[in-house]
């Protein structure tokens, strides 16, 4: 839709399926054949004059699910100009963009578990590493249910800048490797803001810029659930804080 006070305003709804998607999960390493994954063996290690992993070892590795995942969700863009504003706010310009999606997967994940067998005949018990197949179902991973992005800008002769902000919903960033889902790892909201500024000098084809990214240094957080020494209800705890540098750059650019 279109027209000169309201802009270009589109809505648009998407359907995705995805194959073969792929993810970090954990394996006793003797049971890495039973999921075709390629490691080096015991002969191997022997060569090498080095200690194979033992039973109770389990392998970091990337496995492709079979069952596929399904996204959907719709997505509302509103870009405009406001033209009909007094000088010299006639040059605002505005964009806004909102995701709302949904998504699932059966996660053919895989259950590492001691289980202990009593030996009869000395009466002791045995320590049997079992991986098992098991079916979780969760949001694809690093998948945000909510993303904006805004920019706020102005184009005036030959000043032009613009101010925007990103959010993006929280996300799963790990899987649980054991049944007890709330070893999983997911942030919180992740905020962003940049900024960009750009003047045209007197000189034929001379202009100089201003730029910066992630300009207040908002911090990412990560979530995991566990229970506490105590408490036989999973909570929401704070795991790590991850800061990403601002960065902020000054151009001058000539062009014939």
């Amino acid at each position: 839709m279109y027209s000169n006070d309201v802009g270009l305003f589109t809505v648009s709804p998407f359907y995705k399926r995805l194959v073969n998607v792929f993810y970090s999960t954990n394996i006793y390493y003797k049971n890495l054949s039973l999921y075709n994954v390629s490691f080096p063996d015991s002969a191997f290690f022997a060569l090498e004059n080095a200690q194979a992993p033992g039973a109770s070892q389990q392998i970091q590795t990337w496995v492709n699910n079979p069952n596929p995942g399904y996204l959907t969700g719709v997505e509302v863009d509103w870009q405009t100009t406001f033209w009909y504003l007094p000088k010299p706010f006639n040059g605002l310009v505005f964009d806004v963009n909102y995701t709302k999606a949904y998504s699932h997967m059966n996660y053919h994940e895989v259950d590492n578990s001691d289980v202990k067998t009593l030996n009869p005949l000395t009466g002791r018990y045995i320590d049997n590493y079992v991986t098992t197949d098991t079916i979780y179902t969760a949001r694809l991973l690093y998948q945000a249910n909510d993303v904006i992005n805004t920019a706020l800008g102005i184009d005036y002769k030959d000043f032009s800048a613009r101010f925007s902000f990103n959010m993006q919903g929280n996300v799963i960033t790990s899987l649980s490797t054991t049944k007890y889902r709330e070893g999983d790892q997911y942030t919180g909201n992740i905020y962003r803001w940049d900024f960009t500024i750009q003047q045209k000098l007197p000189l034929q084809g001379l202009s100089i810029a201003l730029s910066g990214v992630n300009i207040f240094n908002n911090p990412i957080n990560t979530y995991q659930k566990f229970k506490k020494i105590g408490s036989s209800v999973a909570t929401e705890n704070l795991e790590s804080i991850t800061y990403t540098p601002s960065l902020f750059s000054f151009n001058i650019r000539y062009s014939l």
